[in-house]
C-alpha cells in the first residue's frame, strides 16, 4: 500500500549496509514518498520483504528489458 509506513533507519542486512544519498534518515516514511524521493534504505527493506526473486520476476513480467543476469546477481542471498 502506498501509504504504509516503512522504516528509513540505519540498516544492515547480511553485511550490506544501504545508505541514502544524503546519508541521513527520516524515520517512518510512507512507501510512496520513500520511493518518490529515491530513499535507498526503505527501497532495500521493501525488496527484502517482498523477495528479490519475486521482485525480479515482476520486473521481467512488466517488460523491463535491461535485466540480463539471474535474480541472485541483483540481491543478497540472505534476502
Amino acid at each position: 500500500m502506498p501509504t504504509t509506513l516503512v522504516p528509513d533507519i540505519p540498516t544492515s542486512i547480511g553485511g550490506f549496509t544501504p545508505q541514502n544519498f544524503l546519508r541521513s534518515y527520516e524515520g517512518a516514511v510512507p512507501a510512496r514518498a520513500a520511493l518518490a524521493r529515491s530513499l535507498n534504505v526503505p527501497a532495500v527493506r521493501m525488496v527484502q520483504s517482498f523477495g528479490v526473486g519475486r521482485f525480479y520476476n515482476l520486473l521481467v513480467k512488466l517488460g523491463m528489458t535491461t535485466i540480463n543476469r539471474p535474480s541472485d546477481d541483483y540481491g543478497s542471498a540472505s534476502f
